[in-house]
C-alpha cells in the first residue's frame, strides 16, 4: 500500500525552527557525518545495529532508496535543518503497507543538536502537521533514540 493517491508529500516545508527537505543522495556527505558522529546514539533506532559499520557507499545506497521511496509515494524521509541550513537529523514517515515498520515515524537529531526538549518540540510539531497531510498521528508509533 502506498500513501493516499491524492496525497503528494511536500518536498520541503517548515515547522517553527525546523526546516524539512527530501532526504536523498545530494546530502550524502552531511548525512554520513551526522550519522557516524552519532553512531552510539542512533544504534538500535530501527531495531537493528544500524549505523554500526556504516560506510559512505552504503549510506549513499540508503539515501538513494529513501529518495526512490519518496518519489514512489511509498515512504517519506526528510532531512531536518535549522534556520541557517545546518543539518540536525532526519524524520521518516512510514505509512501502512510496510511490513517491518507499519505506521511508524522515526525521528532523530544528531548528538550535537539534541536535547530532550528539542526532540519533544520536533515530535509535537510533526504530530501537529500530520493531520493536514492526511495522517492521524494517534495511529502512529513515534520512535526516537
Amino acid at each position: 500500500m502506498t500513501a493516499p493517491e491524492t496525497y503528494a508529500a511536500p518536498r520541503s516545508f517548515s515547522l517553527g525552527e525546523f526546516h524539512f527537505s527530501v532526504l536523498g543522495p545530494d546530502c550524502v556527505d552531511e548525512d554520513f557525518r551526522a550519522v557516524t558522529s552519532s553512531e552510539a546514539h542512533l544504534t538500535g533506532l530501527f531495531g537493528s545495529d544500524w549505523p554500526m559499520g556504516l560506510t559512505w557507499d552504503k549510506n549513499l545506497a540508503d539515501l538513494q532508496r529513501h529518495a526512490r521511496e519518496f518519489d514512489e509515494n511509498f515512504a517519506f524521509a526528510w532531512v531536518v535543518r535549522n534556520p541557517t541550513g545546518g543539518y540536525l537529523g532526519c524524520v521518516y514517515l512510514h505509512p501502512d503497507g510496510l511490513e517491518r515498520f507499519p505506521r511508524t515515524v522515526f525521528l532523530w537529531l544528531q548528538v550535537s543538536e539534541t536535547s530532550v526538549e528539542r526532540v519533544a518540540d520536533l515530535v509535537q510539531r510533526f504530530k501537529g502537521w500530520m493531520p493536514g497531510a492526511g495522517y492521524d498521528p494517534e495511529l502512529y508509533t513515534f520512535v526516537t533514540p
